[in-house]
């Protein structure tokens, strides 16, 4: 085991290393092209590829490095741990937060997720680029237990929208002129708008082929934008929006014309 444990280790202790897989296993190098890729030093690069060679995962020929089968078979496994803890420092972050139905898929999608953040001088930024996401989306479904100022108005710019919002929810924009008028707006172009008759646990909106998360965190507040187009993540948004909406019912127009 201790052999297998220092051969599967070596390339992940070098990020030059692993640069150097990635670039082999796209086709033949020579050690000059290699050089130019890279920015490890001539030495270096001249060390790790000798090391490739002397576990066999490497062949040299005519001048040209090239993965062999097993160096193939490295070089996959290598990418596939990588990826595996990129998932898993992308969950330390926002699992907590994650809808439990969500976590229940394979995590894998977290990998290619896309993650805004709120930061110390930008706090709005996941809120922000909802909003943006929405606004160039032509169909938008939405369910919620909270909507940001502009993400009325986002979901009307599109031919196409709906949503599905919690009752506190329906309260909050009733009592905001600005928003009121969003929504009125939305119920005058013809745009469904429902209240679901209980809590909804997260805030879950499907724009075009993308998906997106808002998250809180356990004092209510922002933590988080995940957005993705994994096919699982949107077939369980598209669920998850189709069963709330079953439930729910129209919103009458009146209380929200100031």
């Amino acid at each position: 085991m201790s052999g297998s444990f220092e051969e599967a280790s070596y390339p992940l202790r070098s990020e030059h290393r692993v640069r150097t897989l990635r670039l082999l296993a796209a086709g033949p190098w020579t050690l000059d092209a290699l050089d130019a890729e890279t920015e490890a030093s001539r030495k270096t690069l001249r060390r790790l590829l000798g090391r490739f060679v002397e576990y066999g995962w490497v062949s040299r020929e005519n001048g040209r490095y090239e993965l062999t089968s097993g160096g193939t078979l490295l070089a996959d496994a290598t990418e596939e741990l990588l990826d595996a803890a990129t998932a898993a420092r992308r969950l330390r972050r926002v699992g907590p937060w994650l809808p439990e139905s969500l976590s229940e898929l394979d995590p894998s999608w977290v990998t290619e997720a896309s993650l805004t953040l709120p930061e110390s001088a930008d706090t709005v930024a996941p809120a922000r680029r909802m909003v943006a996401v929405m606004d160039a989306a032509s169909r938008v479904r939405v369910v919620a237990f909270a909507v940001v100022p502009g993400a009325v108005a986002a979901t009307r710019s599109g031919t196409s929208g709906a949503l599905v919002l919690a009752p506190e929810t329906l309260s909050v924009i009733a009592d905001d002129p600005s928003m009121a008028a969003e929504l009125t707006a939305m119920f005058d172009a013809g745009f469904e708008v429902r209240r679901h008759p209980g809590p909804i646990p997260f805030n879950a909106v499907v724009a075009d082929e993308t998906v997106m998360v808002g998250l809180v965190d356990e004092h209510g507040a922002p933590s988080a934008l995940v957005e993705t187009e994994a096919e699982a993540v949107r077939s369980w948004a598209i669920s998850q929006f189709e069963a709330h909406r079953e439930r729910a019912t129209p919103v009458d127009p009146a209380p929200f014309r100031h």
